[in-house]
C-alpha cells in the first residue's frame, strides 16, 4: 500500500462520479486540502467549490523532518501498531515530548486538549503505520504533483484558510503568496494566533467562513 499524496487522489477521483450527478463542492484539512487542490485542477467539470484549510506548502514539507510535526508522526506509526486500546494510546500521546513552533519542547497534553488527543488515538487504532511516516519522505510524498500547476490550473473558486505558521500553520507567508497569486478566484483568510487545526481551534470563525461561502457559490 501506499501513501503518496497522489494515492488519494485518485480515490477520490474514482469515488467522484458515485457521490453526484453534480459539480460537488470540495473541503480538505492539510493532506486532504493537497488532494483537493488536485482533483479540482484535474476534473474543473465535477468541482464546483473548494476549501482548502492549510494545505501544506512544498517548501514547508520539505523542512518538516526539522519541525514537532516530525515527531508527531513517528510517534504515531509507533502507537499505530502498538496494540494498545485507546485510553493508553491517549496516555502516551498527552506526555508526548513535541518542540512547539517556537522551539520549546512540552508534552503534547500541553497544546491539545483531552478530547482533542482521545480522538487522535481513536483514529490511531485503526491506521496503518506506514500512513504518518510517509509525509517525512519529503518531495517523495508529493511526487506526481506539481503544486504551482495544479493552482493555476483550477477554475472554480477557492476559499483558502491558512493556520499562523508562527503557531503550527503549514504555510510560510512568502511562499504562499506566491503559490497562490495562481489561484483564478481566491478568498483567503489567514487565521492570526491559529496553527494547523484551524477546524479545531477556531470553529466558530471557520464555519462562518465556509457556510459563506459555499451559499456565495449558490448550490448551498
Amino acid at each position: 500500500q501506499s501513501y503518496r499524496v497522489a494515492d488519494y487522489c485518485a480515490d477520490i477521483e474514482a469515488a467522484l462520479p458515485l457521490l453526484s450527478a453534480q459539480p460537488v463542492v470540495l473541503m480538505g484539512h492539510s493532506l486532504g486540502a493537497l488532494v483537493g487542490m488536485a482533483v479540482a485542477a484535474r476534473h474543473p467539470d465535477r468541482v464546483a467549490g473548494l476549501i482548502l484549510e492549510d494545505p501544506p506548502t512544498p517548501g514547508y514539507m520539505a523542512g518538516l523532518g526539522n519541525t514537532g510535526y516530525a515527531q508527531m508522526f513517528e510517534a504515531y506509526a509507533r502507537l499505530a501498531e502498538s496494540g494498545l486500546s485507546i485510553p493508553e494510546m491517549a496516555r502516551h500521546l498527552t506526555l508526548l515530548p513535541v518542540r512547539d513552533p517556537l522551539g520549546k519542547v512540552r508534552p503534547l497534553g500541553e497544546m491539545r486538549d483531552g478530547a482533542s488527543i482521545r480522538f487522535m488515538a481513536a483514529c490511531l487504532a485503526r491506521l496503518d503505520s506506514a500512513a504518518p511516516l510517509a509525509a517525512l519522505g519529503g518531495a517523495a510524498w508529493l511526487e506526481g504533483l506539481d503544486i504551482p500547476s495544479l493552482l493555476a490550473d483550477i477554475r472554480c473558486p477557492v476559499l483558502l484558510l491558512r493556520g499562523d505558521d508562527r503557531f503550527g500553520g503549514m504555510m510560510p507567508l512568502e511562499e504562499t503568496n506566491e503559490l497562490y497569486a495562481r489561484v483564478r478566484d481566491l478568498t483567503r483568510l489567514d487565521m492570526t494566533g491559529v496553527g494547523h487545526q484551524i477546524h479545531g481551534m477556531a470553529q466558530e470563525p471557520a464555519v462562518r467562513a465556509v457556510t459563506a461561502f459555499v451559499h456565495s457559490l449558490g448550490i448551498g
